[in-house]
């Protein structure tokens, strides 16, 4: 019995174990199998990444053998090109603009991905210069299929390299200057391989994708500001939602750097030499705003009390330079645009800083037409809503009704009533208060009370009115600072631009949007065009800067402007595309999206909002 129990005792244990072992050893196998299957990720799973883009696909310059996957398993519009391509050979204008146009139901919108498969191929890295690296790279990325010039937005340059660290480095020297000739394309490097049968593997590290980022706008002779790479790891799930999330938060975090006194030293070296042959209002503007010590961190960023005056000079100064060497207005390159809303095609070729978001009714309170009214009580009752008459109507019945709470005495009712039309001829009831006092105290109380809404209904509104009508008003800037222009809205009447019977007849057929707005930029566009001649004058620095304003759509950019440690968060509403820095002006501007309840009594006109 003992023998039994002792041979039982040590047999358990290896029981236990083996049943441990049948237990998890499922589990090894499926994690192994994961781990495989994660640590091998191909091209297929980039533009999945993507997959809210339109991709154009690079298949390299000389990259022989290489097997392409299914395109058609993927889910985002793909177009396979050969960088061989003529520059006549496609025409981005009219084969991808209808692809552009597709709504997506991704909140992050619309994009484009540009995937080139090992572009070291194409530009020959070995032994190369920085000039002939710079001239190899402006020849890449003025392909045709890139449509720089079609200034689509986001766009995302992503290469699949062998050489990642050999490109990172050669962007890097390149510069700012150079750097910002190429737009606001955002560099993507991935590490990538090609292997035995011919497919494209994905290099990983520690089972996760690392995107590789370049910041565009990394100043190099500033110092460590900010960086000019920034890696992005993420682990690959069936979505990949992720990675693209990761990525999409970096280029808005780029967008928002300051892209004006980071390109102090582009501009700086450009008139080093000329400093002399300047014209005074370069030379004023240099001194004033530009010309402290460039190791001190104030000049980086703009601060919030930078006037508007101070972001003019420097506007005019970093745009519209005007050079020693041919005295003509230039453009150093640094490229502020935005995309023209796709919805307005009657103008999609102009540019300017207006864009229409909305429409909205617009009821308010003014003398104007009231002559015209054809009823003699109607001039009584229009100064008013219906809101205002409720509360005037309830105001006057509970005066009522705390008057006739005791006994109704007409002395008292006399009384009150002269209170409120301000008599001060009655006399004949000074002696009867005082010895009435406890009987008619209340209704003196109530009196007293109704005083208040008699000076508020008759004489504030008669004093504040004559005081609007006589006495002028001063107009000041809605703006302190520069930063309070963002998101600054204005109202424009249709009949600006229009006669009355253009807006309903345009409105009839579903016009008057598009018109409107094609007449406004039209309009903007004439006032900022000047002769040839005018801006070789000192004064064409001021009609540069007027036309950069109607004709360019930098001036949200510009406006946006933050540091890079000075970094806020954006709201969005999700009702259109209006961002803002604080939670109550979002809620502010959402009481907008609420339908009018009411019209203006006294001409019925729709404003345009933008």
């Amino acid at each position: 019995m003992d023998i039994n129990i002792s041979q039982n005792l040590f047999i358990s244990p290896i029981i236990t174990v083996f049943l441990l072992l049948l237990t998890f050893t499922p589990h090894l196998i499926s994690t192994t199998q994961v781990l495989s299957i994660h640590s091998e990720i191909g091209l297929i799973h980039i533009l999945e990444i993507f997959s809210n883009c339109t991709t154009v696909l690079d298949n390299g310059r000389k990259s022989v053998g290489i097997i392409l996957p299914n395109l058609s398993t993927i889910q985002n519009p793909a177009v396979l090109v050969d960088s061989e391509i003529s520059q006549s050979g496609y025409n981005s204008s009219q084969h991808t603009i209808r692809i552009s146009m597709t709504r997506r139901t991704n909140v992050k919108g619309h994009c484009w991905s540009f995937i080139t498969l090992f572009p070291e191929n194409y530009l020959e890295l070995i032994n190369k210069r920085v000039a002939d690296f710079s001239y190899a790279l402006s020849d890449l990325l003025r392909k045709s299929y890139h449509i720089d010039r079609v200034l689509y937005k986001p766009q995302y340059i992503v290469w699949l390299t062998l050489n990642r660290s050999e490109l990172q480095n050669s962007i890097t020297n390149l510069g700012l200057n150079s750097i910002s000739q190429y737009g606001s394309h955002n560099l993507v490097f991935i590490s990538a391989k090609m292997t035995p049968y011919g497919n494209v593997a994905i290099e990983m590290a520690k089972f996760q994708l690392e995107i590789h980022c370049y910041n565009r706008y990394f100043p190099a002779p500033l110092g460590n500001s900010s960086l000019p790479w920034v890696t992005i790891s993420c682990r690959i799930n069936f979505h990949l939602s992720s990675c693209f999330n990761q990525l999409s938060t970096f280029t808005r975090d780029v967008s928002h750097l300051n892209k004006f006194f980071w390109t102090v030293e582009a501009w700086r070296n450009t008139t080093k030499s000329g400093l002399g042959m300047d014209l005074d209002v370069i030379k004023y503007v240099k001194d004033k705003f530009f010309s402290r010590n460039r190791k001190s961190n104030n000049d980086l960023e703009i601060a919030r009390l930078t006037t508007f005056d101070a972001f003019i000079g420097f506007w005019i100064f970093s745009d519209v330079l005007q050079t020693s060497e041919f005295k003509l207005v230039q453009n150093l390159g640094t490229l502020h645009y935005l995309p023209v809303n796709q919805e307005f095609r009657l103008a999609a070729h102009n540019f300017h800083s207006v864009i229409p978001i909305r429409l909205k009714s617009w009821s308010f309170l003014s003398c104007h037409g009231v002559g015209h009214h054809t009823s003699a009580f109607a001039q009584l009752f229009t100064p008013f809503q219906k809101i205002a008459w409720v509360f005037v109507a309830f105001s006057i019945f509970v005066i009522l009704t705390f008057l006739n709470v005791p006994k109704f005495d007409s002395c008292v009712t006399f009384l009150v009533v002269g209170i409120i039309l301000e008599n001060s001829v009655l006399l004949s009831y000074d002696e009867m208060l005082p010895r009435n006092w406890r009987k008619h105290s209340f209704r003196v109380c109530s009196g007293f009370f109704s005083l208040i809404f008699g000076t508020l209904l008759t004489n504030w509104y008669k004093t504040s009115f004559t005081k609007e009508m006589i006495i002028p008003t001063e107009q000041t800037a809605p703006w302190r600072t520069i930063f309070d222009i963002k998101n600054l809205t204005f109202y424009i009447p249709y009949e600006t631009l229009m006669t009355p019977d253009e807006v309903k007849l345009l409105g009839q057929f579903g016009l008057l949007d598009h018109v409107f707005y094609s007449a406004l930029v039209s309009k903007l566009g004439a006032r900022a065009d000047c002769s040839a001649f005018e801006r070789f004058q000192l004064s064409a620095f001021s009609f540069q800067l007027l036309s950069e304003f109607a004709n360019s759509l930098n001036l949200k950019v510009h406006v946006e402007a933050r540091h890079a440690a000075n970094k806020e968060l954006i709201h969005s509403c999700d009702k259109c595309e209006h961002k803002n820095h604080s939670k109550h002006n979002l809620a502010m501007h959402a009481k907008w999206h609420k339908p009018a309840n009411h019209k203006c009594y006294f001409c019925g006109r729709k404003f345009v909002t933008f």
